[in-house]
Formats: C-alpha cells, sequence, structure tokens
C-alpha cells in the first residue's frame, strides 16, 4: 500500500455500482492523516465524482484558504479530465493488454432494468 492510501480508504470498487462505490469510499478518509490541502482537494474530487453541484460557493470559499486560483483551475481541470477518462474507459469497456502490469480481463458493472448500472 502507498504510504497515504490507508488515510484515504483505498478499496477494490471495481466490481461494484457507482452508488456502492461512493458509499463504501464515503467518509472513510482519515484527515489526521493528512495535510489540510491534500484533505480539501481529496473532498473536491469527491463532490465532483458524486455530483459536481455540491462544490458550492461556501466550498470554494474553503478551497480558496488553502489554494491559489492558479492551482484551483489545475485541480478542477485535472479531476475533470480523470473522471472523463474513467467514463470513457467504463463506456468502452477498455481493458489491459496481457503484458500489463495492472489486472486484466477488468469486469465492469452491468446496468440493471431501470438503465442504472448494478
Amino acid at each position: 500500500m502507498k504510504p497515504k492510501e490507508s488515510a484515504i480508504g483505498v478499496c477494490d470498487i471495481s466490481r461494484l455500482s457507482k452508488a456502492e462505490a461512493l458509499a463504501a469510499l464515503a467518509h472513510k478518509s482519515d484527515t489526521g492523516k493528512l495535510t489540510t490541502r491534500e484533505a480539501l482537494a481529496i473532498e473536491l474530487i469527491d463532490r465532483m465524482v458524486a455530483d459536481p453541484h455540491t462544490v458550492t460557493d461556501q466550498f470554494f470559499g474553503q478551497l480558496k484558504q488553502a489554494f491559489s486560483e492558479e492551482e484551483l483551475i489545475e485541480l478542477v481541470f485535472a479531476g475533470a479530465l480523470f473522471i472523463w477518462g474513467n467514463h470513457f474507459n467504463i463506456t468502452m469497456r477498455v481493458d489491459t493488454d496481457s503484458e500489463s502490469a495492472y489486472p486484466h480481463n477488468l469486469a465492469y458493472a452491468e446496468a440493471g432494468p431501470s438503465g442504472r448500472s448494478r
């Protein structure tokens, strides 16, 4: 495990629906092991993934106390790119090649009758 993974509640969510993954990861951060900037950056990305509408003006006020405007733009842009990349990979069912150091034959959640993933 990497140095701060335990502090952010890293766990395998690969076979979970988005709702299950969000529930599995919710409130798992041990902010006592993170800097204020790390904790706020993680909360920002968590909010962007779960519901970007929760990135409120009030929360931006908190972010602006720890990050410059340029840093916030980079955080939001990088987060959005990674989120987009994950959505692309899931939609296209991207897999690693057989020589990859990462797991191969990835399993993706399937949509239930309502069209929502399960």
